[in-house]
């Protein structure tokens, strides 16, 4: 089983995002304000400075499916630009943010002029599609509770640093949210945190969870083996 690295997501550098931000206008966005949604034209990518992005889903019966979660730091909206096609998913911040949007047509002369970025955004998209299929392997071989201890894990790396005994997830994603990024469905979670936190693994606050016994959940993921 492949474990959630640390250093997997990919992270620009301070000249790359001023590169960025040069090129881009800012914006302010209050929690619950729609990035882009499913159907739109790929007009523009965006730079997430601070604050978190929900990237998921509508079914055809109507229900959200959360994908991922993107934190400060991350581009979204590339995929739609570069392959020139309507967007897939909706984009959603989960809190106060502040977004730089550039231009599609202006991100990808950037990259035409700067090898260096084309590096980078060729890293990136390498990153999630490796990211996409420990998660889609996760779903065929492990069973709910490991999912959600790698999930936890995932998510941790939003907020915790590699080390630390204990490791905060600040990010406010539903039980829901949670249960479409497993497979499994939002009672299935609930009963799982609750185990979790019996177990002192974790302790549950109104907007965050926190993992307060590192080695417990790495264990139930057999890293230490």
């Amino acid at each position: 089983m492949k474990k959630p690295e640390a250093t997997l997501r990919h992270s620009l550098l301070s000249d790359e995002i001023a590169e960025f931000k040069a090129l881009a206008h800012p914006m302010q966005t209050e929690a619950g304000y729609l990035v882009y949604g499913e159907e739109e034209c790929s007009e523009y990518v965006y730079f997430i400075e601070t604050g978190h992005v929900k990237i998921y889903r509508s079914t055809s019966l109507g229900r959200v499916t959360t994908i991922s979660v993107r934190k400060p730091g991350d581009l979204i909206g590339i995929a739609g630009v570069l392959n020139v096609r309507y967007r897939c998913v909706f984009a959603e911040t989960i809190e106060k943010c502040k977004l730089w949007r550039m231009e599609g047509e202006t991100f990808v002369k950037m990259l035409y002029a700067r090898p260096r970025w084309a590096v980078q955004v060729a890293t990136l998209l390498g990153q999630r599609l490796c990211n996409a299929e420990i998660a889609i392997a996760n779903l065929t071989s492990m069973e709910v509770n490991r999912r959600l201890a790698w999930l936890l894990m995932d998510l941790a790396r939003t907020a915790g640093r590699p080390g630390e005994e204990r490791l905060r997830i600040d990010v406010g994603l539903t039980h829901q949210d949670m249960a479409s990024m497993i497979g499994t469905c939002r009672q299935t979670v609930t009963t799982a945190l609750g185990q979790f936190k019996e177990n002192g693994i974790i302790q549950v606050g109104k907007r965050y969870i926190e993992i307060i016994d590192v080695n417990k959940l790495v264990h139930m993921l057999d890293l230490l083996s």
